[in-house]
């Protein structure tokens, strides 16, 4: 990535822990990649492949070449081998930061869920075993510009921060999917639903340094807080973490001093304890440009896990207008910076051989859960009724 770049996209690097540390770093994919996704059984990862390559043009921040190139839906082994483009899309050519974001998810099974490029508002989805099965599954409501999207393991629950684009719809929150017949909302931004569908997180507040974590009731369909009483003979308040917390309980710096950011939130794929923030060097928003870490959080035992262990820039620049301005940093020249910034990812806990369709809840204990609709299933039929829109004609 390039300091002052909006394109989200880049080489997939596998970080391997082992007892909360990174024993190892592996890039399996040099190309330009986005949103990598793991499955649940830990094997694979699928992700958009964009045909273009960007380079540093030595003028300018960005240089793309190749933007003509064919693009995919692609899938490999969790090793990088057998990479396999399953299906041809078009590329994301938005002009801002939100409209360069693809979403994708892949719940248990077998059929790959993601955002049709380029920024449709259409959820669909597909089989990795047979391509042809790709099909419409619904669509956000009109003017619905898409940020973040994830689906709960059982592909039943989904979260959406969504902004106002041609028409006012701007969301932020969980629903039913596919059929939207029931939501709720949060104020804040960046909202994530854990892979059992029990519990929610958000932003509140620039720069996002606080990060909320609320428990969904889904027979009352409210958000109830996890508040300081359940550990209050500790002094604990679980619901909420501050970027402060991280660096304290990590006992290791990756803000600079009164800087410092974060947005996007993603659970783990098979444990609602474990949960990532990408946490900026300098802010959030347009700042994490400058420089950004992969954080992984147990909120419930309190443990963190520096998953990039990026490099400290050299300034920060806060916003697109600081770029250029030399007080910020004197004497130098942006065009030459490179940043480090992993801005998507994905998380997978090893239960176990026994385990690997098993999802891990709060407290710590296992669930089993079914592979979604395998192809001989009627179940592929069920994205008819309720509130799901059709695409448009």
């Amino acid at each position: 990535h390039f300091w002052g770049g909006a394109r989200h996209g880049g080489k997939i690097v596998r970080s391997t822990v082992v007892d909360n540390n990174v024993v190892s770093r592996d890039t399996l994919f040099n190309g330009h990649a986005m949103w990598p996704v793991i499955n649940m059984s830990g094997t694979r990862i699928a992700f958009f492949r964009w045909g273009m390559e960007v380079t540093n043009s030595g003028a300018s921040h960005l240089q793309c070449s190749g933007e003509s190139n064919q693009n995919y839906l692609s899938v490999m082994n969790i090793d990088g081998s057998g990479l396999t483009d399953v299906l041809e899309v078009d590329r994301i050519t938005g002009s801002s930061q939100d409209e360069e974001h693809g979403c994708m998810d892949w719940p248990c099974g077998d059929w790959i869920y993601y955002e049709k490029p380029s920024k449709t508002a259409e959820i669909w989805r597909l089989n990795v075993h047979d391509p042809s099965s790709n099909e419409f599954v619904m669509k956000h409501p009109d003017g619905a510009n898409i940020r973040f999207w994830n689906l709960s393991i059982d592909g039943t629950f989904a979260g959406l921060q969504s902004r106002g684009h041609n028409i006012s719809w701007t969301y932020n929150g969980a629903y039913t999917f596919p059929d939207m017949r029931t939501t709720i909302g949060s104020p804040g931004c960046n909202a994530a639903l854990s892979c059992g569908a029990n519990i929610y997180a958000h932003y509140l507040y620039a720069p996002h340094s606080w990060m909320s974590i609320l428990r969904w009731d889904h027979a009352e369909n409210k958000f109830n807080s996890v508040t300081p009483v359940e550990l209050s003979d500790k002094g604990i308040d679980l619901g909420h973490h501050h970027i402060g917390h991280l660096e304290q309980w990590l006992g290791e710096s990756f803000t600079w001093p009164g800087r410092g950011g974060a947005d996007l939130i993603q659970w783990s794929v098979n444990s609602e304890k474990w949960v990532l923030r990408y946490i900026g060097w300098c802010d959030q928003a347009m700042g994490m440009s400058n420089g950004t870490n992969q954080i992984a959080v147990n909120w419930v035992d309190r443990e963190v896990i520096n998953l990039s262990n990026t490099n400290s820039p050299p300034c920060c620049y806060k916003t697109p207008i600081e770029w250029g301005a030399p007080q910020y940093c004197p004497g130098i020249n942006p065009d030459q910076w490179y940043s480090d910034m992993p801005y998507t990812g994905d998380l997978w806990v090893d239960f176990g051989p026994n385990n690997r369709n098993k999802w891990e809840d709060e407290h710590g204990t296992l669930h089993e859960v079914s592979p979604i609709d395998p192809l001989n299933s009627t179940e592929s039929n069920r994205h008819v009724p309720g509130k799901t829109m059709q695409p448009d004609a």
